[in-house]
C-alpha cells in the first residue's frame, strides 16, 4: 500500500538544504542562535558546533558554569574553535582557566586577558595548533627562544601581546626573535605605561628590525597606553637609519577588545583589517601616520 503523502512532507526542503538554511540563519543572527537550539534534535546537531565554536567567558562564575557544561555534555568539547577568558579576579581561578583548557582539545584560536592570575598559562596551550593569539605580556615568562619554538607559537599567524610591563620591556628589544615563528603575518605590540624610558634608537633596535627580519609579515601594529610617549615614538622611528617601511603601524585603539577579538572570527572588520587598510595609505603617503580606532 503507497504511502500517503501529507503537506508536510511536500513542504520539507532537502536535508542538505535545509541545514545550509539553518546555519546560514544561525551564523548571521547570532542572538537567535540559542532558540534554533530548542527546535528539533537535527538542528541542534547542526546549531551546536557554532554556538559553542565562539566562546567568551567574563570573570569566575562564567567560567564556573562554562566548566560545568564541558563536563555534563562532554561532546560539546570538540566544538570549542575559539576561546576568550577574561576578568578572572578571584582567587582559585588558575586550577578553573587550566581545567577549561584541557577540556577544548580543538582551539585554533585563543585570547587569555586577566592581570590577576599569577600563574602562567602558557604551558597549557603550547600543543595547540593556534592560529590566532593574545595574552598580556607578564603571561611571557618563559625565554621566547625556547617558547617561540612549540606548537602554538609555530602555527600562530597573528599573534598580540598586550600590557608588555617595564620588567620584560627591553628584552623585546634585545632577546625576541620573531622571524622564529614561520607564519606570523600579524603581529600587536603594546606597550603599558609603566615603561616610559624612550630609546633614542627604537626604530633600529625594536620595530624595524622585526619587519627585516621577518619578509612574510603583513603588519606590525605598535601601541603604548600613553599619547606623549606614541608621539615621541613617531618622532624617533622617522629618524632612524633604516629605511621607511609602510607595515609598521603605530596605533591608538579605543575600541572594545572582546568584541573586536570576534569581529573576524564572524566576518566583521577588526583591528588587523584596518591596520592592512593603513598599511595602503602609508605606502601611498611614503609617511607614518598614526592609525587611531575609536568604539
Amino acid at each position: 500500500m503507497p504511502l500517503k503523502t501529507t503537506a508536510l512532507n511536500r513542504s520539507r526542503l532537502p536535508f542538505e538544504l535545509e541545514r545550509m538554511v539553518v546555519e546560514i540563519a544561525a551564523r548571521s543572527h547570532y542572538p537567535s542562535m540559542l532558540h534554533l537550539l530548542l527546535v528539533a534534535h537535527r538542528i541542534t546537531q547542526w546549531v551546536e558546533p557554532i554556538f559553542y565554536g565562539m566562546i567568551t567567558l567574563r570573570g569566575f562564575h562564567s567560567a564556573s558554569v562554562f566548566q560545568r557544561l564541558l563536563d555534563d555534555r562532554p561532546h560539546i568539547r570538540r566544538y570549542v574553535k575559539t576561546l576568550c577568558l577574561t576578568r578572572m579576579r578571584e582567587k582559585g581561578s588558575h586550577p578553573l582557566i587550566v581545567s577549561i583548557i584541557d577540556r577544548c582539545p580543538c582551539l585554533e584560536n585563543f585570547a587569555f586577558w586577566s592581570y590577576y592570575v599569577n600563574h602562567s598559562i602558557v604551558k597549557h596551550i603550547m600543543d595547540r595548533p593556534l592560529r590566532r593569539l593574545s595574552l598580556e605580556g607578564y603571561q611571557l615568562t618563559v625565554s621566547p627562544q625556547v617558547l617561540f619554538r612549540e606548537r602554538a607559537f609555530q602555527c600562530v599567524t597573528h599573534l598580540d601581546i598586550l600590557k608588555i610591563p617595564v620588567t620584560i620591556a627591553g628584552l623585546v628589544q634585545s632577546t625576541w626573535d620573531f622571524s622564529l615563528l614561520p607564519h606570523l603575518t600579524h603581529l600587536r605590540l603594546g606597550f603599558s605605561q609603566d615603561w616610559l624610558c624612550l630609546d633614542e634608537q627604537l626604530g633600529e633596535h625594536l620595530a624595524l628590525p622585526i619587519l627585516a627580519a621577518s619578509p612574510a609579515m603583513t603588519v606590525l601594529l605598535i601601541e603604548h597606553e600613553l599619547e606623549h610617549v606614541r608621539e615621541k615614538w613617531v618622532s624617533l622611528v622617522k629618524k632612524a637609519a633604516m629605511p621607511f617601511d609602510p607595515r609598521l603601524v603605530f596605533l591608538i585603539d579605543r575600541s572594545d577588545a572582546t568584541q573586536d577579538w570576534k569581529a573576524a572570527l564572524r566576518g566583521n572588520e577588526d583591528t588587523w583589517m584596518h591596520g592592512e587598510e593603513h598599511v595602503h595609505l602609508q605606502r601611498t603617503e611614503d609617511a607614518y601616520i598614526i592609525l587611531e580606532l575609536e568604539e
